[in-house]
């Protein structure tokens, strides 16, 4: 694991990690913010793993189509929220990244469009493991280094990320403890975005589309702590969100998610700006965290330090957007 560069906000730390994964058989990156609290009980070592020290909550974030760790990282301004409830918060990316990982020359497939799913077909299976990946490797990977309390996580997300978020918590209703999402697709089946990533990664194999499929696990899931959900009204991507095929599955099922429509807004990161703060406290009441602002500010140890930055190869400018850091492949 390499932190490729690290910022102070918000007296936390927010830091762009990269890392060998077994999964997508390739260097993925995530971004992780620990929180100020979290370093001032251990600030030998930047917030990482103590046995003998105090375990904080997670919540990860699961971005949508096109966008990287740092979309989200850069543009929402999570990090104050986070600091105010002492929430260790990682983001990932949306898929495997490289020279030798398989693309497509549209933005609905390959390189920024995994889907979070599990790839069965070639030229994918060998490096899209996006599931496996969220669910098993990443989280295995930062309980390792940080201090969490695994009876605190909180899963998030934004439109295909969003989905991906109340997929994992209907089907892993062990693991987590809270979910919401802000303009997530609300079934892969049903629109063209998901049904396109479908047929290319799996097939046309119906049983196995229905695994990574919200509709069909709301009908089935022994989920039972609700979820919070905000759309747009003015979404340029309704027909692809499908907001109202998710009112109709909530209404029959028993899952009980409170889903709110906004006048006015799209599918943008104006949105997700304008709605974090009340996913932070929805999380933040589920998850029994109250906030201590005594343990808000610590120490300014050593704020100067150098950190280096690996330039990486760049896409021409009529491929796919460039991340903010062109980092190492």
């Amino acid at each position: 694991m390499e932190v490729v560069q690290e910022f102070k906000s918000f007296d936390g730390l927010q830091q762009f990690i990269a890392h060998e994964s077994y999964t997508t058989n390739s260097v993925m990156r995530f971004s992780c913010y620990t929180p100020p609290q979290l370093l001032n009980s251990n600030q030998s070592n930047n917030g990482q793993s103590n046995s003998k020290g105090r375990k904080f909550p997670i919540l990860y974030f699961y971005p949508g189509m096109t966008s990287s760790d740092e979309n989200f990282t850069f543009k929402s301004g999570m990090q104050a929220l986070a600091a105010r409830y002492g929430m260790i918060v990682v983001v990932t990316d949306t898929s495997p990244r490289g020279h030798d990982i398989p693309d497509d020359d549209g933005p609905n497939l390959g390189q920024g469009a995994g889907f979070y799913i599990n790839a069965q077909k070639k030229p994918w299976q060998q490096h899209y493991q996006m599931y496996d990946y969220i669910h098993e490797e990443l989280p295995a990977l930062i309980n390792t280094h940080f201090a969490v309390d695994k009876d605190k996580v909180a899963v998030m997300g934004h439109s295909m990320g969003g989905h991906a978020a109340l997929l994992l918590a209907l089907r892993h209703s062990d693991k987590f403890h809270s979910v919401s999402a802000i303009a997530p697709l609300a079934s892969l089946m049903q629109c063209s975005w998901g049904e396109t990533a479908l047929s290319e990664y799996i097939g046309h194999d119906a049983f196995a589309w229905a695994d990574y499929d919200v509709c069909v696990q709301m009908q089935k899931s022994d989920w039972d702590k609700g979820a919070l959900i905000d759309y747009g009204l003015s979404d340029p991507f309704e027909s692809q969100v499908n907001y109202e095929l998710m009112k109709k599955l909530n209404d029959r099922t028993d899952m009980d998610f409170t889903i709110r429509f906004h006048h006015g807004y799209d599918h943008s990161y104006f949105f997700i700006a304008t709605m974090l703060e009340d996913h932070f406290a929805y999380h933040a009441k589920k998850l029994q965290i109250h906030i201590d602002d005594k343990n808000v500010k610590i120490q300014n140890n050593d704020t100067n330090k150098q950190f280096k930055m690996d330039v990486g190869h760049k896409k021409a400018p009529d491929q796919k957007p460039k991340r903010h850091f062109n980092r190492k492949k």
